[in-house]
């Protein structure tokens, strides 16, 4: 590891309790599962999130 280039930046965080809250708000009755619309927006809000161009991900045909 290269210590003088120091740590990578970070853009934002995922935690725990930021999981649940999006999960919470997709699937507010409460299944425990996500349909493939609701996964689809749970990784791109994760992925923004974490400060990933989502511009660039390939959606579902």
């Amino acid at each position: 590891m290269d210590s003088a280039r120091g740590p990578a930046p970070r853009t934002g965080s995922w935690d725990a309790s930021g999981f649940l809250r999006v999960w919470q708000r997709l699937d507010p009755q409460g299944r425990g599962y996500l349909d493939d619309k609701e996964l689809d927006a749970f990784c791109r809000q994760m992925l923004t999130t974490l400060g990933t161009d989502v511009s660039t991900c390939a959606s579902k045909p």
